[in-house]
């Protein structure tokens, strides 16, 4: 069974590669395709992919994925646009994103009447990050001004990364209410520093440590070139590893 799903899976990589470039030019983007292939390969058509997962296995394999797709983005960024402007993703995600996510309650409220403000902040909170392949057409399109595109590029990578410890606040408000207790503020703001501070602090430590030392070692020619895209891998996962 295996062997079954890499050959599946490693079927759906050749195909997809080979016509990319032409997928790239209709509606259809890649994550749609991968979608459509595991329900006809999955369990509801064909039933020959069958990953025998259990939950927790599943929740590694696609953060990790989302890891290495986020961090492959970020390492595709234009830094001297983005020193330049460095104040429009800044306002993106520091003042953009709460104010969407508190518009969204607002409309949660107009249409969803009878629900908590817990349930809907849940909902809006959840609806508020941009997907970065949503995004590609825009990020993508030389037609768009470069600081725009680096600022949307740099939001979709990171927007996921502060909305989630927002929802976790608003999953531990619900269970609270639903247990008859109430919430310490006190924990609400520990668990929000210690999902992004914490994060964010392992992440930029292992980084720069890591470049500081990648250049001295370019310098005295001591990294071998096939080993150049490895160790950009490498650092994606540890970053990862280490904020968790």
């Amino acid at each position: 069974m295996v062997y079954q799903n890499l050959l599946i899976f490693s079927f759906f990589i050749l195909l997809y590669g080979l016509f990319a470039s032409r997928i790239d030019k209709t509606v259809i983007s890649g994550p749609i395709l991968a979608l459509i292939a595991g329900v006809v390969f999955g369990p509801p058509l064909l039933n020959l992919f069958q990953a025998g997962l259990e939950a927790e296995e599943y929740r590694l394999v696609a953060e990790l994925a989302l890891a290495l797709v986020l961090f492959t983005d970020a390492s595709k960024s234009n830094l001297n646009v983005l020193k330049k402007n460095a104040g429009l993703p800044i306002r993106l995600l520091l003042i953009g994103l709460p104010l969407t996510i508190g518009f969204g309650m607002v409309a949660g409220f107009m249409i969803f009447k009878g629900y908590s403000w817990i349930e809907i902040g849940i909902l809006a909170t959840m609806l508020a990050p941009t997907d970065a392949a949503l995004g590609k057409a825009v990020v993508t399109n030389q037609a768009v001004p470069s600081k725009i595109r680096e600022a949307l590029n740099i939001e979709s990578g990171l927007n996921d990364g502060i909305s989630v410890p927002v929802l976790f606040l608003f999953i531990a408000f619900y269970t609270a209410n639903q247990s008859g207790g109430g919430l310490d503020s006190f924990y609400g703001f520990q668990l929000l520093v210690r999902e992004i501070g914490i994060g964010l602090m392992a992440g930029l430590a292992i980084t720069a440590s890591i470049v500081y030392i990648a250049h001295f070692s370019n310098a005295h020619k001591w990294i071998a070139e096939s080993w150049k895209p490895i160790l950009i891998i490498a650092l994606s996962f540890a970053c990862f590893t280490a904020a968790q």
